[in-house]
């Protein structure tokens, strides 16, 4: 699952140096910038908690 993050992460950056990909990239962001905040807010605790409980597990084990 985190692997997936990463990866749908990376996506935009990749986009971003391959000519004519960019502006898809910036209406992306566009877009995104356009949504509620709640929504925003949300997604990030959503990510951070992946990766948060994936690495609080894994310390936890030793």
């Amino acid at each position: 699952k985190d692997e997936w993050l990463v990866i749908l992460f990376s996506i935009p950056m990749i986009m971003a140096f391959i000519p004519g990909l960019e502006g898809v990239v910036a209406r992306g962001f566009e877009q995104l910038d356009m949504m509620p905040d709640w929504y925003q807010y949300s997604l990030g605790v959503i990510i951070a908690a992946s990766f948060g409980i994936r690495s609080a597990s894994r310390f936890f084990k030793r």
